[in-house]
């Protein structure tokens, strides 16, 4: 990464803009300017509903991880390696797919669709596969860190990644259709770098709220978190625990 950046930031750095006129644009200056194309709103939406769910999706994942599976440590981000190579595993082999779906024409037309019926078959994937390992193990899921738990967890995370990949695919597609649109209107203006930001800010934004108000929801449904190093401190003997 650090040889590819070396090598990109000069390039970047005598590259120069098209047109002299052109001025920088503030997060509400370019929502005014974009606003008014109506399919645009319909993907800011959904750029926001997106960025909702990853927050949430990724307060949920520490949750589970530190609290269900009781990961601690080195362990957890050892497993949240694992959780990346799941997200690997299953978005390449559906980037493959999705882009041999796409080399039909008529597909680019029922993506949509398939975007809609995946992500429905995602949502009851993940009710099933969660209430599996209560189902059964009972409530008994001490010292399953390793068991059936974490086996349907991380099986849970590929599959949620193949059902999810579409999306990504669809997502491109239609920004690029709308600025495709804007450029005809416009009489050849191009403002597609407005239109990315806009809806890149709408998402960040989203994403930061929703995991914000899910970890504060977990404490007004009684979570308390607690630094068991400091309330053993007193019990702590540097020279024993060395020894052991």
């Amino acid at each position: 990464i650090v040889v590819f950046a070396l090598q990109a930031t000069p390039i970047w750095m005598e590259a120069s803009s098209l047109t002299s006129t052109a001025r920088r644009l503030s997060i509400v200056e370019g929502l005014r300017d974009t606003w008014s194309n109506i399919a645009f709103r319909h993907i800011c939406f959904v750029r926001l509903f997106e960025g909702c769910y990853q927050g949430i999706q990724s307060t949920n994942l520490l949750y589970y991880l530190t609290y269900v599976l009781k990961l601690h440590g080195g362990r957890r981000s050892g497993f949240v390696v694992l959780v990346g190579m799941c997200n690997l595993v299953g978005e390449l082999p559906m980037a493959y797919v999705v882009s041999k779906f796409l080399t039909v024409h008529r597909n680019t037309y029922r993506l949509q669709a398939a975007v809609a019926t995946a992500r429905t078959m995602n949502a009851g994937a993940t009710v099933a596969l969660f209430a599996l390992p209560t189902v059964l193990l009972g409530e008994d899921l001490d010292g399953m860190e390793l068991g059936v738990a974490t086996v349907v967890f991380l099986l849970w995370q590929a599959g949620s990644r193949v059902l999810q990949a579409p999306f990504t695919f669809f997502k491109v597609g239609a920004q690029c259709w709308v600025v495709d649109e804007d450029i005809i209107s416009q009489s050849g203006a191009r403002r597609e770098g407005v239109f990315m930001s806009v809806a890149s800010a709408m998402q960040n934004f989203s994403r930061a709220l929703a995991a914000a108000l899910c970890f504060l929801g977990y404490g007004l449904a009684g979570l308390k978190p607690r630094d068991c190093d400091l309330q053993c401190e007193e019990l702590w003997d540097p020279f024993t625990d060395a020894q052991d």
